[in-house]
């Protein structure tokens, strides 16, 4: 279960949809709160790995770069500044629908018929991006903006949030590699703060030894997983087959569709 968290997490297949499928089809019940949130820390820790020289510079500007309001527009003094801001920007709007649906959404959506469609869903968008040209255009508040709200559609189980997020920032004009590791990034708060709302009840329970093991073990093949699949869709996207991930979308959406209730 580790290694399809880590796997599907940033490859363009949902993995929330494939966790669901996974325990269908292994025949276990639903993972546990502890294995949940420490899976996602691992996946969290994968980002962290590949990109930590520009989240480093990120979190500084945050806190150290100046903006400033000049003829009607706001002025960043870097990349890293205008990154860190507009990071926050994008955040807001799955932030807020997760917090108000997000409970709602994983009951009613988290059965194999619901995933399936959404896999159908995600593989429209991901076919859609082979058509786009990409003009290489600056990310500015509209795309971060529109990446945030495509966001939202990750809440769903079957919708990729990789998939469609980095979709939406190649349909807004941005470069595929820039989308890309906009949307890594634009994971990092998000998971960590779904977490965070389940970490109070965490602290609540108690743990044997067996399941720590469990739980370390998941989370360690999730970092590890999540690492290569974040060096493999960088490749991919940079040679323009993101595109061919429709097609896994769209037969296992239909084999779900056909063949599990």
């Amino acid at each position: 279960m580790g290694a399809i968290q880590g796997i599907t997490e940033f490859l363009p297949v949902s993995s929330s949809g494939h966790l669901i499928l996974a325990e269908r089809i292994l025949g276990i019940g639903p993972q546990g709160l502890r294995f949940t949130v420490m899976v996602h820390v691992g996946t969290v820790l994968a980002v962290i790995a590949v990109f930590h020289k520009r989240i480093f510079k990120i979190i500084k500007a945050l806190f150290c770069g100046r903006v400033r309001y000049r003829k009607g527009r706001l002025r960043f003094p870097d990349q890293y500044t205008r990154w860190a801001w507009l990071l926050v920007l994008a955040t807001i709007p799955a932030a807020v629908m997760g917090i108000v649906l997000g409970d709602m959404i994983e009951k009613e959506f988290c059965r194999p018929f619901g995933v399936g469609i959404c896999l159908l869903l995600t593989g429209g968008f991901l076919f859609g991006t082979r058509f786009v040209l990409s003009p290489g255009k600056e990310l500015s508040w509209f795309r971060a903006l529109a990446v945030g709200i495509a966001q939202i559609g990750g809440i769903f189980p079957g919708i990729s949030r990789s998939g469609i997020t980095i979709s939406a920032g190649i349909y807004s004009g941005l470069k595929r590699r820039e989308s890309a590791e906009f949307s890594f990034l634009l994971g990092i708060p998000l998971i960590l703060g779904a977490g965070a709302g389940k970490i109070t009840a965490m602290m609540k329970m108690g743990i044997s030894c067996s399941e720590f093991i469990n739980i370390i073990a998941g989370a360690l093949t999730a970092a590890v997983t999540g690492y290569i699949a974040i060096k493999i869709v960088l490749k991919i996207i940079i040679m323009g087959r993101f595109g061919f991930f429709a097609y896994y979308c769209w037969t296992v959406g239909l084999l779900v569709i056909v063949f599990m209730k």
